[in-house]
C-alpha cells in the first residue's frame, strides 16, 4: 500500500483539532442578581464555569464529523494497493487477437480472457490515465489513441474477433514510436506468446507481458494441396500433433460439396502425418475436415482449388544459360517462349542483362549488372555466405539456401517494395515484393557463380519462383481468412466478379493487373468469373483457409524476448506491479457518513414529519 500524495494527510492537523475543540468549548456566563431561582432550576444545575473549556462530551456527531474528516483526508492522500499490472500514466495496449486466441479454455476463449484481462488492467489504471489500444489479428489497427474514455474502450475490445495471424512487429515499433513521444508511458502486451517478434528491438519504456491461456492440446491440419496431373489428380493433407498425446482422428475428405473419402488416422504426439489421396481430373474443389475434438477448432477444416490448367509464358532473356531451359522444361504448365514473340510472357528472366525499356510483365532479375527504378547496384561481394530469412516466404518453402556456396555476387540496396529473403555479408542476395502491379524477383548472384544449379535447391527454387509470379499463382490454398486477397489479372481482363463462399456475387475493380478482395473473413472457395476483351471468359477458384499453419502451435508462451532499456531481456510478466487506487471507495463513505450526520441532526424534526405524516395516512384511510 501506498500514497500518491502523502502531503495531503497534513490536513488532518488543520481540521481535527478544531472539531473536536467545538465540543470542548463553552461560553463564559456573565454574573446577574435575579430575584429568584425557580426559572432557572435547570442552569443552575450545572455549576458556573470560570473557564472556556470543559471535558469532553462522548456526542454521537463528534464521531460521525470526525470519520468523515478523515475519509476526506485520506481520499485526497489517493491510497493505492499494489496488484499486478501496470503503473504507467499511459497505457499503450497490444492485443493479440489472431486465430489462436480462438483456443478455448477452462474460463472461456484466450480472446475472452485477453479482453477481461485488458479491462482489468484500465481499471488498476490511474485516475485520469490515458490508453493506447493497439490490436493484432488480420491487420494493425488502433481504435483509440491516447484516451481516457473507459466506455470506448470497452466497446472496441467486445469488437474483436479471432482472426488473422500473430505478428507483432509493426505493432512494437508503431508503440515504442507513441512510448518515446511521452514521459509515464508503458507498454502492455496480452496475447499467448505465440507471436512473430522484431529482430533486435529494444523498447524505450518499461514492457509488461500477460501470457493468456494454459492448453497445448491441438492438431491440425497444416497443408493442404491438390495437384493435378497427366491423367489425375493427387490431394495431399498434412497433418501435425501439437500435443504431448498421440490423438486418433477421423479425416474426410470433400470433393466439389460432396463426401468422398473418409479414414481414421492416428498421429503420434508432436509428428506430422501426411495422406495422399487418387482423384480424378474433374474435381476442381476439396476440402478436409478432422473430425474431433481438441483446444482449436478453426484449423480442423481446410479447402484447395485446382490450378488452372493455361501454360503460363516464361521468356528468357539473354538465354545463353544453360541451365535454366533444362529447369523451366521439368516445370508443369510452364511454356518457354522467345522475348520476341507475338504474345508478350507473363514472366521474363532477366539473365545478367537490364534491357532498356524493361519487359512488360513480371520480372525475374538474376545478377543485374545496373539499377533500374526498383534497385540500386553499388559495388560486388566476395565469397558472401548465405542467410536465410527467419520470415516464413513461399519462394523458400522446401528450399535450403544456407547450403549453397557463392562465389560473388552484386551488391543490391533495394527499395521499400522489397521482402529481403536471404542475406549475405549484409547485404540481400534473394528479395521479392511488388511494385505497381508488377512482381519481381532478385537474386543477387549468377548461376555460373554458385553451386546452386548443381542442388536439389535450384529446381524447387525456381518452381516456388514461377508459382508466385504466374498470373494465375492466386490459385491452390495459400491465402488466410482476414488477410486481403490479391487476385492476378490477364492484361485482356475487363470485367472480374467474385462469388464468396456464402453465395453473395461482388463486382471487383481491376487496378495494373489485378484486383482486391479486402473482405475475406468467411474461409471457402472463392470463385472468380472473367470476362476478356474479346469476349472469352475465364473461371477459377483461389480457397481461403482459417488459420496460418503457424497458428496451430497453441501452447503459451511465459515469456517474450523484448529488449528493453535498462539491459532487461525480456518483457517482464504478469509479476509487475500496478496501482490500483481506492480513493472512490473512501468518496462512498463520504456520502454515506455526511447522510448518517444529516439524519442524527434532525432526527428530532424527522421523527415529528414521520408522525405527521403517519396521523395524515390514517385520517385519509376510510373508516
Amino acid at each position: 500500500m501506498g500514497l500518491l500524495a502523502p502531503a495531503a494527510l497534513l490536513a488532518a492537523a488543520a481540521v481535527l483539532p478544531p472539531i473536536i475543540a467545538l465540543y470542548m468549548l463553552r461560553m463564559r456566563r456573565r454574573e446577574q442578581r435575579v430575584s429568584s431561582t425557580f426559572l432557572w432550576r435547570d442552569l443552575a444545575r450545572e455549576p458556573v464555569a470560570q473557564t472556556p473549556w470543559q471535558r469532553l462530551r462522548q456526542h454521537p456527531l463528534l464521531w460521525l464529523q470526525l470519520a468523515v474528516a478523515l475519509a476526506l483526508v485520506f481520499a485526497l492522500a489517493r491510497p493505492w494497493l499494489a496488484v499486478p499490472g501496470v503503473a504507467g500514466e499511459h497505457l499503450i495496449l497490444i492485443l493479440d487477437h489472431s486465430a489462436s486466441m480462438a483456443v478455448v479454455e477452462a474460463d472461456g476463449t484466450r480472446l475472452a480472457l485477453a479482453q477481461r484481462q485488458a479491462r482489468d488492467l484500465v481499471d488498476q489504471g490511474l485516475i485520469g490515465g490515458r490508453v493506447t489500444l493497439i490490436t493484432v489479428g488480420d491487420a494493425l489497427r488502433i481504435p483509440l489513441t491516447d484516451s481516457s474514455d473507459r466506455r470506448a474502450l470497452r466497446a472496441a475490445l467486445d469488437a474483436l474477433q479471432p482472426i488473422g495471424g500473430s505478428d507483432l512487429r509493426q505493432a512494437l515499433t508503431v508503440a515504442a514510436a507513441l512510448a518515446a513521444r511521452e514521459r509515464g508511458s508503458e507498454i502492455a502486451i496480452i496475447s499467448d506468446g505465440n507471436v512473430r517478434l522484431p529482430d533486435a528491438f529494444v523498447a524505450p519504456v518499461a514492457t509488461r507481458y500477460f501470457p493468456i491461456g494454459a492448453r497445448a492440446d491441438n492438431a491440425a491440419i497444416v497443408a493442404l494441396a491438390l495437384d493435378p496431373g497427366a491423367t489425375g489428380q493427387q490431394a495431399y493433407v498434412q497433418l501435425q500433433n501439437h500435443g504431448r498425446q498421440a490423438v486418433a482422428r477421423r479425416l474426410e475428405l470433400w470433393c466439389d460439396g460432396r463426401l468422398t473419402r473418409a479414414i481414421d488416422v492416428t498421429i503420434d504426439a508432436g509428428a506430422e502425418h501426411v495422406e495422399r489421396f487418387e482423384l480424378d481430373l474433374t474435381v476442381a474443389t476439396i476440402e478436409a475436415r478432422l473430425v474431433g475434438d481438441d483446444a482449436l477448432a478453426l484449423d480442423d477444416r481446410a479447402w484447395a482449388s485446382a490450378r488452372p490448367r493455361g501454360a503460363t509464358l516464361v521468356a528468357v532473356q539473354p538465354g545463353t544459360d544453360p541451365y535454366l531451359p533444362t529447369a523451366l522444361a521439368l516445370l508443369d504448365g510452364v511454356e518457354v517462349v522467345t522475348p520476341d514473340a507475338a504474345v508478350p510472357a507473363d514472366i521474363t528472366i532477366l539473365d545478367g542483362v537490364v534491357p532498356d525499356p524493361l519487359p512488360a510483365g513480371h520480372l525475374v532479375f538474376i545478377a543485374p549488372p545496373r539499377a533500374t527504378e526498383w534497385f540500386s547496384v553499388t559495388g560486388t561481394l566476395e565469397f558472401p555466405p548465405i542467410r536465410t530469412s527467419t520470415e516464413p516466404s513461399p519462394l523458400l518453402q522446401h528450399v535450403a539456401l544456407g547450403e549453397v556456396s557463392v562465389l560473388r555476387a552484386v551488391r543490391i540496396v533495394p527499395g521499400a517494395w522489397a521482402q529481403v529473403l536471404a542475406t549475405g555479408d549484409g547485404a540481400p542476395l534473394l528479395l521479392a515484393g511488388e511494385s505497381a502491379g508488377r512482381r519481381i524477383v532478385v537474386l543477387a548472384f549468377a548461376l555460373a557463380d554458385s553451386d546452386l544449379p548443381l542442388q536439389i535447391a535450384f529446381p524447387v527454387l525456381l518452381a516456388n519462383i514461377i508459382d508466385a509470379l504466374a498470373p494465375d499463382a492466386a490459385g491452390g490454398s495459400g491465402a488466410i481468412s482476414g488477410m486481403p486477397l490479391r487476385v492476378p489479372l490477364r492484361s485482356d481482363v475487363v470485367a472480374l466478379d467474385v462469388t464468396t463462399p456464402d453465395g453473395t456475387i461482388r463486382p471487383l475493380r481491376i487496378d495494373a493487373g489485378a484486383a482486391l478482395v479486402g473482405d475475406t473473413r468467411l474461409p471457402g472457395i472463392y470463385r472468380f468469373a472473367a470476362q476478356r476483351s474479346d469476349g472469352a471468359r475465364d473461371a477459377w477458384s483461389i480457397a481461403v483457409n482459417p488459420v496460418d499453419a503457424g497458428e496451430s502451435q497453441v501452447g503459451p508462451q511465459a515469456t517474450l524476448p523484448i529488449g528493453q532499456v535498462g539491459g532487461l531481456g525480456s518483457a517482464i510478466t504478469r509479476a509487475a506491479v500496478g496501482r490500483a487506487e481506492w480513493w472512490a471507495p473512501l468518496a462512498a463513505l463520504v456520502l454515506l457518513l455526511v447522510l448518517l450526520e444529516w439524519l442524527v441532526t434532525y432526527r428530532g424534526a424527522l421523527a415529528g414529519w414521520w408522525a405527521t405524516l403517519r396521523d395524515g395516512v390514517r385520517a385519509w384511510r376510510p373508516r
